[in-house]
């Protein structure tokens, strides 16, 4: 509800316990989040998106094979499902970290 009328991140999604998964669901299908506390039951909106990243089961891909311990029902409310790959090319790397060190670097010296 916090994220009503923006985006909600969550990171290691596969963590969380299934109780609060099941909340993050309803908020995705019926947009809003049901609260009961001291006897009182309330109905909140939660209109937002919901950008979620999780580590696939065993921590690894095999081929173009990957697992997950969310449900269908669950996944089935996520619009896009990215699925990045590590493909362990230390020359990529050092290209990737070069460029994002310069321009942290340009940034920097640009607000001082």
């Amino acid at each position: 509800m916090l994220a009503d009328g923006g985006v909600c991140c969550v990171d290691e999604f596969t963590t969380m316990s299934s109780h609060d998964r099941t909340s993050v669901h309803e908020a995705m299908e019926q947009q809003t989040i049901s609260i009961a506390k001291a006897g009182m039951v309330s109905t909140l909106n939660s209109r937002c998106s919901v950008i979620a990243a999780i580590n696939p089961d065993g921590g690894c891909f095999t081929g173009d094979d990957w697992k997950t311990c969310l449900g269908n029902p669950l996944l089935s409310r996520f619009d896009l499902i990215l699925l990045l790959k590590d493909t362990r090319n230390p020359e990529w790397d050092k290209l990737a970290s070069s460029h994002i060190l310069k321009a942290a670097c340009e940034d920097e010296e640009n607000n001082s």
